[in-house]
């Protein structure tokens, strides 16, 4: 039998009460706020200390049954949409486990072990791709039934190895541009040292130093910086920069007087 009358009938929501002002971010980080504030806004929030992905989704879930008078024991499906998840294979177990945790504390009744508990693990798409798996759960087995989805992300990713490649190359750097200071001021030279990231930028020296990790490629950017720059000069819009060294070459173009930008790239031929 497949049932067609199928829809949302709950809603709740869990938001971590850590709030972090992009402003004063980006006065530790050295970005531009103006530029931030464009795609991201002017704040965003954090998990505290004892949050992560499934509690947070094992509270809002709580708020859902507390606030439609859910009966647990009705719930046939149960599925966790995220990238976040710690385990791949048994996050939204771990959630079920939480809730029903928290029920048996309180004395009501717990979710079914017969219920299905699938998670959808996806950047961005998990939600939807649960929620798909919701509906068609709906419509052929669970005609009788409720159907939960969660989603739940922290928006936070291992960064083990940039981490420790800007602890290992920070002391190398410090040194160099503290020699390069130090002679610049013997040349009478009084201005701030700049220094450019991989993303074209500039900053200070004192910022570059504390995160050299993100000079790397930053010569091929300023390449790409210096064509946009003669392209400009010459009232050429369309530009292809070709930037060739001894052991590698690099290629960026430039439609329009913009650079093209990735997100990722190679370093000693790892990505």
């Amino acid at each position: 039998m497949i049932c067609s009358n199928i829809g949302i009938s709950g809603f709740a929501s869990y938001l971590p009460p850590h709030r972090v002002q992009l402003s004063q971010w980006c006065q530790w980080s050295g970005d531009r706020f103006e530029k931030v504030k464009t795609v991201v806004g002017t704040s965003f929030r954090m998990r505290g200390v004892n949050e992560n992905a499934y509690t947070m989704a094992a509270t809002a879930v709580l708020r859902l049954l507390q606030q439609y008078n859910v009966d647990p024991q009705k719930i046939g499906f149960f599925g966790l949409g995220t990238e976040s998840s710690t385990d791949n294979s048994a996050g939204a177990v771990i959630v079920k486990g939480m809730v029903n945790q928290a029920l048996k504390e309180r004395g009501n009744a717990q979710i079914s072990r017969a219920c299905e508990v699938p998670e959808s693990k996806h950047a961005c798409l998990g939600g939807v791709y649960a929620l798909k798996a919701a509906s068609r759960f709906l419509s052929t087995d669970g005609h009788d039934r409720i159907a939960i989805v969660v989603c739940s992300d922290i928006a936070e990713y291992e960064r083990t190895s940039t981490t420790v490649a800007n602890a290992y190359v920070r002391p190398i750097l410090q040194g160099y541009v503290e020699r390069l200071v130090a002679s610049l001021t013997t040349m009478g030279y009084r201005r701030d040292l700049l220094l450019m990231l991989s993303d074209g930028r500039c900053v200070s020296a004192d910022v570059a130093v504390r995160y050299p990790i993100r000079l790397v490629q930053s010569g091929p950017a300023g390449g790409a910086e210096a064509a946009r720059l003669f392209g400009r000069l010459a009232n050429v819009r369309d530009v292809l920069c070709f930037d060739m060294g001894g052991t590698t070459a690099k290629a960026c173009l430039i439609p329009d007087g913009e650079p093209e930008r990735t997100v990722s790239f190679e370093v000693a031929r790892e990505t």
